[in-house]
């Protein structure tokens, strides 16, 4: 009987992080390990925990639903330093998961690194004696400023620099959707014969379960939902002025006016990014910040939402689109996100936003809170459409991949 495949995935947090990046390597190291492969997931949002905290005294021995989670947090003074400078900064992550992805390496070998194109964490980790697969999140100099200051403009460079030079090194590719395959190939121009799938993440089997017994929402007491951080490429500062607008006091004057909750920003930016917009403030009393709630915070906030708005500019998958369809609530989107056209045309779950500006997500929001039952067809589409994003898929998918990106590893140590 053949050994395990032995995968190493590397991502910048791993729940109970609530992260998109977090969630979706959840997913994908779940899935895997579901179907009998050995995988490690190494993490930077936490530190090595000692030995004392495993029940065999190995620290190598910690696992959740099957996955062994290792942290790669702790830096020495030096690293800590040079991790807050531009450009090369941006080396530390990567070396700090190569340390650890070797000291694993040497107990058990690895057959396989995967890890997110999102700051090159699999920098130094290409060529090695494994295959190194990247799965194209957005890339990350998607998420700096419009007009980025002098030492963010070279700090862009070099975080897509480094992401350049990872993608083209490694055996395997995986992007989320044919239009981010279609981006991350024109960003990073990986070589031709590398293999390149297109695979769809999965949904977290706890959120289904959850999704398929959540109520109808209360048609009088509206409620959005935004999820995501306070940042250009989420059309976040767009989003809160679209509620001051006369869609807010519109409905206002028919009905309540809807509140607003907020996952996923970080402390103060809410109030932060109110103020330099002069938001007034019997506007912010609608505004709801639940911060990083955790995966059941979230699922309540889904479950009693009316709609959920998710404006971005561009997203590599869209998992806040594809949760929305889940809990069978309508989604409001914008055009100018590719990877959103594709999703609600193919499962016709919500509108599209003519771009990202305030007035027009403000008139694709009204349009859903304005047609109940436009509403409900959408809602059952979406989760018609979710109920297909099974882990098994993944697996599948995932480990065709694998066995392309090991063939070229061979080929490339024969060589």
């Amino acid at each position: 009987m053949p050994a395990p495949l032995r995968i190493a995935l590397v991502t910048p947090d791993y729940p109970p992080v609530p992260t998109g990046l977090g969630r979706a390597a959840c997913e994908i190291a779940e899935a895997l390990a579901a179907t009998g492969a050995d995988v490690t997931a190494f993490t930077m949002d936490r530190p090595a925990k000692s030995t004392s905290d495993s029940p065999s005294g190995n620290p190598q021995d910690r696992r959740t639903n099957g996955v062994r989670i290792i942290g790669c947090a702790e830096l020495a003074r030096t690293e800590k330093w040079v991790r807050r400078r531009a450009a090369f900064g941006h080396l530390i992550w990567p070396h700090a998961v190569r340390r650890a992805v070797l000291h694993a390496h040497r107990v058990r070998p690895f057959d396989v690194v995967e890890a997110t194109n999102w700051y090159a964490p699999a920098a130094l980790l290409t060529r090695g004696p494994w295959a190194t697969v990247i799965r194209n999140s957005t890339p990350a100099s998607h998420g700096f400023a419009e007009h980025p200051s002098l030492r963010d403009q070279i700090d862009n460079q070099a975080v897509r620099a480094l992401e350049r030079v990872t993608v083209r090194r490694a055996d395997g590719l995986i992007s989320n959707t044919t239009p981010h395959r279609d981006t991350i190939c024109a960003l990073y121009g990986p070589p031709i014969d590398v293999a390149h799938a297109v695979i769809g993440l999965a949904l977290p089997q706890s959120l289904l379960a959850t999704a398929r017994q959540a109520p109808p929402p209360d048609p009088s007491e509206p409620r959005l939902l935004f999820v995501g951080r306070a940042e250009r490429r989420k059309s976040f500062d767009e989003f809160l002025v679209a509620m001051t607008g006369p869609f807010l006091r519109s409905r206002g004057q028919r009905c309540h006016s809807p509140l607003v909750d907020f996952v996923g920003l970080a402390t103060g930016d809410l109030e932060a990014r109110c103020d330099a917009l002069a938001i007034p403030a019997e506007v912010r009393h609608a505004f709801i910040d639940h911060g990083r709630a955790d995966e059941e915070q979230l699922h309540a906030l889904y479950a009693r939402t009316t709609a959920v708005v998710a404006p971005s500019r561009y997203e590599s998958y869209g998992i806040v689109y594809r949760e929305a369809a889940a809990f069978g609530r309508p989604l409001v989107a914008s055009a100018t996100d590719p990877s959103a056209r594709a999703f609600i045309h193919e499962a016709e779950c919500g509108v599209l936003s003519d771009d990202c500006s305030p007035s027009a997500i403000a008139a694709a929001t009204a349009s859903v809170l304005d047609a109940p039952e436009r509403a409900r067809r959408y809602g059952a589409n979406g989760r018609r459409a979710a109920a297909e994003l099974t882990r098994e898929r993944l697996a599948h998918a995932t480990l065709a991949l694998y066995a392309d990106a090991l063939a070229r590893r061979d080929a490339r140590l024969a060589g």
